[in-house]
């Protein structure tokens, strides 16, 4: 909690405030450079692109993230550290000095003011200890068996602790229970500080509202979403990944990494919309195609394409961890992209799989985020892995995916240069 207060209390002064601004106007202008006014070349306006997507995604988490973060404990199952129930704005006071002006701006204290008939001019700012405030406010909400402690809570506390040199509560004739009284009553005006409402949305990996995706349930929520992660993308999934750059140009660049004979069996694992075995097919004709991917909406998309591109390949719908092939029946499987998604638990028997279906000397191709190369890498994947791929991805930014291949019994290298963040990870299965 204390580091969510910390970047709610950073984004919220007005000189970052300012900062954020500059940099909205900046990207935009760089964006319409780029795109409207002077049309260039396809790669600066993805880099243009990517720079306001990442400061959407930075706003965006702030907002629906940061400031949507109820306190890690209940007043009633506090034990131990006060701080641990208050809210966000609450936890201001920790990382400066007490301000009463600055308090007294927030709306349920104004609205204690109005109902106690105090005006600000009689309060007296008096030095209280940050520690004793703490404690008093906590007090008044155990009093008052509230969930949380409020900025309100902080100023009745203020209040209580310095009644003894002010008078100012004697002087308005209010009691502990008047006071307890004003503050119920505040918190009923502004139940939205205590109790927030949370959309449908967690930007650690489940998606952005749960009621657009398609077929999940307990179990297929675990490993599977759809693509782009949210189901009312999906028509325009060619389209975002082609713009991002992990569309066609991410297909081709794993097209030119294989070295094929021409007439193999090769598996696509994710296949999604298709874009890869058509990519394929351009450069070897007289393969063996098949794809599987869990979303049946992604696959019908990519039934039309195929029919459209004259590619003929077998899709069907399946699970990476368990493929419905019988053992040794593959010469090439190919992923890219779909890993990042799957829970460590899954990606360890979706490998199992793959080296169960693939011959003696068969060979799997594997793309997808890899740990990361220096500070600026560090930060894209990170923020980007908030998005798509969330928890699951962790396992791929502390480069463990070669680890995996190797359990399974794969020999690994690591071939042609990182894109985009993405590594290609050949691993051979070698069962001599």
């Amino acid at each position: 909690m204390k580091n969510y207060a910390f970047i709610y209390y950073f984004y919220n002064h007005f000189s970052i405030k300012l900062i954020r601004l500059l940099l909205l106007i900046i990207f935009l202008i760089i964006f319409l450079n780029s795109f409207l006014i002077i049309p260039q070349a396809m790669e600066n306006f993805r880099f243009s692109l990517l720079m306001l997507g990442i400061f959407i995604m930075m706003e965006v988490f702030f907002r629906f993230k940061i400031c949507r973060t109820n306190p890690s404990f209940k007043i009633k199952d506090n034990k131990k550290e006060p701080l641990e129930s208050f809210t966000l704005k609450s936890w201001q006071l920790y990382f400066k000095s007490f301000n009463l002006d600055e308090l007294t701006k927030d709306k349920s204290v104004q609205f204690f003011l109005n109902k106690s008939e105090i005006e600000k001019k009689e309060i007296k700012n008096i030095p209280v200890t940050k520690e004793d405030i703490i404690k008093s406010a906590f007090n008044f909400a155990i009093k008052m068996h509230a969930a949380y402690v409020l900025p309100v809570d902080i100023f009745a506390a203020y209040l209580a602790l310095t009644e003894e040199k002010t008078k100012l509560l004697f002087a308005k004739k209010l009691k502990e229970e008047d006071v307890l009284n004003i503050l119920y009553w505040s918190r009923k005006i502004y139940e939205d500080q205590e109790t927030i409402k949370r959309p449908v949305v967690n930007f650690w990996g489940e998606g952005i509202a749960e009621s657009w995706v398609y077929g999940w349930n307990i179990e297929t929520k675990k490993y599977f979403r759809p693509a782009f992660s949210y189901d009312l993308l999906t028509p325009c999934y060619d389209v975002l990944t082609d713009l991002t750059g992990f569309g066609k140009s991410l297909k081709r660049k794993v097209v030119k990494l294989l070295k094929l004979k021409g007439n193999e069996k090769v598996l696509d694992v994710g296949v999604g919309t298709g874009t890869f075995l058509i990519e394929l097919n351009k450069s070897y004709p007289n393969l063996n195609l098949v794809g599987i991917d869990p979303d049946p909406k992604v696959l019908n998309i990519a039934k039309s394409k195929l029919a459209k591109y004259k590619v003929k390949a077998s899709l069907s719908k399946a699970f990476a961890q368990d493929l419905p092939f019988s053992d040794s029946s593959f010469d090439l499987v190919v992923s890219t992209l779909t890993f990042h998604h799957l829970p460590n638990q899954a990606k360890k028997k979706a490998l199992g799989e793959i080296h169960r279906i693939l011959r003696n000397g068969g060979k799997f191709l594997l793309a997808d985020f890899g740990k990361p190369k220096g500070p600026i890498s560090y930060i894209l994947l990170h923020l980007g892995s908030i998005f798509d791929g969330g928890e699951e991805m962790k396992a791929n930014l502390r480069g463990e995916l070669p680890i995996m291949l190797k359990d399974k019994g794969f020999i690994v290298e690591k071939i042609g240069n990182r894109y985009l963040g993405i590594e290609f990870l050949l691993a051979r299965k070698d069962n001599l």
